[in-house]
């Protein structure tokens, strides 16, 4: 148990707990079950930050604070992602062979960058309109609730590569033991920090998942690591949407 979660902030994180065991794939799929918790951590670590610096700066600086410290806290690994989906599903190809060959590219291309500019803008615009009230519980559970999504997709999914990787790890061999531990935590810190509203964005993201999950599938067979990435960040920012319809 340990050894799962230990390798799930590693896997998630740069903080300094370096992971150097080797594991199965079943292993590595049940370090799912830790995501948001680990999600958790870091919304911890961005909340304190938003509430030390709320008195002493601008809620737009401290917004762009707030997305800097999340790329340093996760090696910018989710929006990596988020750039190779945005440039293999948004060029001019159709063939899933050169949509996946594409998202494999290590360069950025047009379609990425844009992706990047414009999650990353629509983060920093809602969360300097986040009621104040509603800041601190919304930051600690929005990367909770993009590493929930990513528990969800690989759950739903199959993988769509054939030459396999670490993403077919967590595809092929996530269970419902995964999903039952990290929905539980999830929809308990929901309740918590945000009751029925918050609940109600949950099911919203579920439901969003699931539509990436059916839209991949009919694109390129099934989902990547790239694509779990996007989903991700992509999560965060409708979270954020939803969470100023709801709370403003």
């Amino acid at each position: 148990m340990l050894t799962s979660f230990h390798f799930a902030l590693s896997f998630l994180t740069t903080l300094p707990f370096p992971f150097k065991k080797s594991l199965s794939a079943r292993e590595i799929a049940a370090s799912l079950s830790w995501f948001p918790l680990v999600g958790f951590l870091l919304g911890l670590i961005i909340s304190l930050v938003f509430y030390l610096l709320t008195p002493l700066l601008p809620r737009q600086i401290n917004s762009v604070i707030i997305l800097i410290i999340m790329v340093l806290l996760t090696g910018g690994f989710h929006l990596d992602g988020l750039a190779d989906t945005a440039d293999g599903f948004l060029s001019a190809r159709s063939h899933p062979e050169d949509i996946l060959k594409i998202m494999k590219d290590s360069s950025i291309g047009t379609m990425g960058a844009l992706g990047l500019i414009l999650v990353l803008l629509l983060k920093y615009t809602t969360i300097t309109q986040l009621p104040d009230q509603m800041a601190i519980p919304c930051l600690i559970l929005l990367p909770v609730y993009g590493r929930f999504t990513i528990v969800i997709l690989a759950y739903l999914a199959s993988y769509a590569r054939k030459e396999g990787g670490l993403g077919e790890a967590i595809t092929q061999q996530v269970s419902s033991h995964e999903i039952v531990y990290a929905s539980t935590f999830t929809i308990m810190g929901t309740l918590l920090l945000t009751g029925f509203k918050g609940f109600l964005i949950l099911i919203i993201l579920t439901f969003y998942t699931w539509g990436i999950k059916i839209y991949a599938t009919r694109r390129i067979g099934g989902i990547t690591g790239d694509l779990l990435g996007f989903c991700c960040e992509s999560s965060e920012a409708l979270a954020l949407v939803c969470w100023i319809a709801l709370f403003h």
